[in-house]
């Protein structure tokens, strides 16, 4: 079965996408466990500003890790539609 070239772009942009994808949620979840990490120590217990702050800095930089692959994502799949 032969294959045009339209259709392998077609098929190495889908798989690049999917990589895209699970690179996004994978820096998610990244956030998120260290949120929780951070969420669980002693260290911090005198301390909550500087917790709340470590906290709320990993979670917006996985949102924004994960913002950043979506649209690169988006203009990747918008480039290659038109």
């Amino acid at each position: 079965m032969k294959f045009t070239k339209t259709q392998k772009r077609m098929f190495v942009h889908a798989m690049y996408t999917s990589l895209l994808i699970l690179a996004s949620l994978f820096i998610y979840d990244i956030g998120n466990f260290l949120r929780n990490v951070l969420l669980d120590t002693n260290y911090f217990k005198n301390k909550p500003y500087i917790k709340e702050a470590l906290i709320r800095s990993v979670h917006i930089t996985a949102i924004f890790a994960t913002d950043f692959l979506l649209v690169f994502l988006i203009y990747k799949l918008f480039k290659i539609l038109y």
